[in-house]
């Protein structure tokens, strides 16, 4: 089983309150190809997470957002409570352009218990407004972990031919020759990547890229196996 080999997430705290918070942004339903959309791998990745935290007693909650908060199921450790999240996770559609930050600032007022907070987003938001969002929860003494989603190919840029491009957050649409904007795109979705995990390390902030070529399960057991080692 996935989680057998972990006692505990946090073996310095019991009775911790956990609250996922999961984008569902139309950029989430993007698939490059691997058969699983963003959205449906963050799906999964949060109802594991929420399942280990209850299992270990821990009252866990959900929140689902886009363009703001769209639905918030606050911590429980009821036994039927997983229930209630899995009912969230699947009513869960994707939704306007996202606001990672003025949501994660929005949440910081509802969640008013220090805790464990896990984002799992594309975070395709200006990198300066996620950061304050993520400071500013910090600063209310939340432990907090950042699963940041990535299509693979959004990372490798596969197409070499013209194609037509279209915004997946907005409504732009352009046809170029793929392989005359690779290099340039390349260099700035790593640039794009190096900043959001930078914001994470220097505020202390668990971080890790989840691409959805990979089980969502392996690479969940593996972050917590270098977690536990550290």
């Amino acid at each position: 089983m996935l989680f057998r080999s972990y006692v505990k997430l946090f073996d310095e705290q019991t009775n911790t309150r956990v609250t996922v918070i999961l984008d569902t942004s139309r950029s989430m339903q993007f698939s490059g190809g691997t058969g699983m959309t963003k959205l449906d791998f963050g799906r999964f990745l949060a109802a594991s997470i929420c399942h280990l935290a209850l299992k270990q007693n821990d009252a866990t909650g959900l929140a689902t957002f886009d363009g703001e908060v769209r639905s918030y199921v606050p911590p429980r450790s009821m036994a039927n409570h997983f229930r209630h999240i899995l009912e969230a996770l699947a009513r869960a559609t994707p939704g306007p352009d996202t606001h990672v930050g003025q949501v994660l600032t929005a949440l910081a007022g509802r969640i008013p218990r220090r805790g464990m907070v896990v984002l799992v987003s594309d975070l395709l938001d200006d990198p300066a407004s996620i950061a304050t969002g993520l400071a500013l929860l910090k600063s209310r003494r939340h432990d907090l972990l950042v699963f940041h989603v990535v299509d693979p190919s959004e990372r490798d840029f596969p197409w070499t031919k013209v194609t037509r491009f279209k915004d997946i957050e907005g409504e732009g649409r352009v046809v170029t020759n793929a392989r005359t904007v690779r290099t340039a795109y390349l260099e700035r979705f790593e640039a794009f990547l190096a900043g959001i995990r930078a914001a994470c390390l220097e505020r202390s902030i668990g971080y890790e890229l989840a691409t959805t070529d990979q089980p969502w399960a392996e690479m969940l057991s593996g972050y917590l196996a270098r977690r536990a080692r550290q």
